[in-house]
């Protein structure tokens, strides 16, 4: 992406790019040293990926992200990087092979009742099936740990805190994209 705005002479964008894409690797190496960190600065790091992004897809990526007025996103803590591997996912799987003009990422945070915190993200892309598809055609050389390793991270997280937490994923009608439902358990705010 820097290489095509150096290129075709997008010097501002260029610098603009490696501007967000250095504070978002900051951002990953700070985060990745701790246990947890709060859903505020979890949020903060997505924005960051998903400008990054927006800077890749040419303006067609549209990023929603909706939280309950209540939530206290500052005192809510979550393992770090937990919703990245996921909105990574949903734009390398779904959204960048859609042909949909329009490509909608939306992140929803919701309390759902006094003891259970809902995080979803949700893509009008391809769904997963078409992906599996498209991914089993392609001679692929690389295989993505993203989730595996976040699976793992959520099975230490749950056998050392209070919460706990669970992540489902669902494809949406008529193959019209995924929905990822991350579901924290026993959640209290500290």
């Amino acid at each position: 992406t820097v290489r095509y705005f150096v290129i075709s002479d997008q010097k501002d964008k260029a610098k603009d790019y490696l501007s967000k894409f250095s504070k978002l690797l900051r951002t990953i190496l700070t985060y990745s040293k701790e246990n947890t960190i709060s859903l505020s600065n979890e949020l903060n790091a997505i924005r960051l990926y998903l400008d990054v992004e927006l800077g890749r897809f040419e303006s067609n990526l549209l990023y929603l992200i909706q939280i309950d007025e209540q939530i206290d996103l500052d005192s809510v803590m979550i393992p770090p990087l937990l919703l990245q591997p996921f909105v990574e996912n949903a734009i390398i799987h779904g959204l960048r092979n859609s042909e949909k003009i329009d490509k909608v990422l939306e992140i929803k945070v919701a309390q759902t009742n006094e003891e259970t915190l809902e995080i979803s993200i949700t893509d009008n892309g391809i769904g997963r099936a078409k992906a599996n598809e498209m991914q089993h055609q392609q001679d692929v050389l690389h295989k993505s740990f993203g989730t595996a390793i976040t699976n793992q991270r959520i099975e230490l997280f749950n056998q050392s805190y209070a919460n706990k937490i669970k992540v489902e994923i669902f494809d949406l009608p008529n193959s019209s994209g995924t929905e990822v439902r991350i579901r924290i358990d026993n959640f209290q705010m500290i």
